[in-house]
């Protein structure tokens, strides 16, 4: 965990409820049975699949919380694999973060991503170039891009399906966002308490 995530997580559970969801892995047949089974298919095929199976192997939660969770998205997050996923039927009428700011963090901010991940496991590991297109050279998008990228956006998608079959919020928020003035980014470095607190009170009127 990093330290934005640490602070963050802290000053949430000091708000909030500091106990935490607790559920089991969403199962491929939790999503056949959700009608959604079709669409994450073609998303994950889109993003260069290339597993008989989806996976779903997406992680910790960084911010579980007693009734939503909190995913922070910082650099690594935006790039055109995540905007692919953007895409996606499920996002329509989507009210836990802006659907249509994300897809232009992804637009305007491809460049902080490489500079944050264009090599070692940001770029590929054996489990991502086992379940997407083999990764190419570091930093190199220009033809196979990177294999950890798209794992990263897929698994970001299968955690906000999840919202949407369990109707648990996920409320993202992206280093980008603005808040009072200040990105959240800027919020984090200088550990500017006040106005955190504020934005993550600010977060429950996404419910």
């Amino acid at each position: 965990m990093g330290e934005r995530q640490a602070l963050l997580k802290s000053l949430a559970e000091d708000i909030y409820d500091n106990s935490s969801i607790k559920t089991p892995k969403i199962s491929i047949f939790e999503i056949e049975y959700s009608g959604l089974i079709s669409e994450v298919e073609r998303i994950y095929y889109a993003l260069g699949g290339t597993s008989e199976q989806v996976p779903l192997n997406y992680g910790a939660w960084d911010i579980p919380l007693k009734d939503f969770y909190i995913e922070l998205d910082e650099e690594r997050h935006f790039n055109r694999y995540r905007f692919e996923t953007l895409t996606s039927s499920i996002y329509e009428d989507y009210s836990n973060f802006s659907v249509s700011n994300y897809r232009e963090y992804c637009l305007m901010n491809e460049e902080q991503c490489l500079k944050s991940a264009s090599w070692g496991n940001n770029w590929r590991t054996n489990s991502s170039d086992k379940l997407f297109i083999v990764s190419g050279d570091n930093g190199d998008l220009s033809k196979n891009g990177s294999s950890r990228w798209r794992q990263r956006a897929f698994y970001d998608f299968i955690k906000d399906l999840i919202s949407v079959v369990r109707k648990v919020p996920v409320l993202r928020v992206s280093i980008y966002d603005n808040y009072n003035g200040n990105t959240v980014n800027e919020m984090l470095i200088k550990k500017d308490i006040h106005n955190l607190r504020a934005f993550l009170k600010h977060l429950e009127k996404r419910i």
